[in-house]
Formats: C-alpha cells, structure tokens, sequence
C-alpha cells in the first residue's frame, strides 16, 4: 500500500509515536492488515497524481463522474 502522508505510513509501520487524535484508526489499520501481505510505503503526491486528483474530486462531492479524458500523467 502507498500513501503520500508520510507521517501516517510513518505510524502504520512504527517509526513514529502514533498520534493520539488518529491511534484508533492507526490500531484498526494494523489489524486489518494482518489479514493480507501487506507493505505500507511513502509515494511522494506528484509521483501518483492519478490517485491524488481522485481523492481531491472526492473531497468536493461531485457526485458521479466519468473519466472522458487523457488520464494525467
């Protein structure tokens, strides 16, 4: 799994205290996880800005969409 917030692949993989604001869903991570053969790494946002231009249109509540265009490299 990658993930473009450093500090919580940092929690996952406890290279870091884990923040108590998010520890229960840090604690659920690591325990779903389990169930899979699963690598938690860091991926800088503009080296998967597929991934990021999908979560921000999420963000805003779009609605249903369809993808008409030349993905985005």
């Amino acid at each position: 799994m990658e993930g473009d917030s450093q500090a919580v692949i940092n929690m996952i993989n406890d290279l870091v205290v884990v923040n108590q604001e998010v520890k229960i869903i840090i604690d659920d991570i690591k325990v779903l996880s389990r169930c899979f053969a699963c690598i938690f790494s860091y991926s800088h946002r503009s080296c998967n800005s597929v991934a990021h231009l999908l979560a921000s249109k999420g963000l805003i509540g779009l609605g249903y969409s369809r993808w008409t265009e030349s993905p985005p490299v």
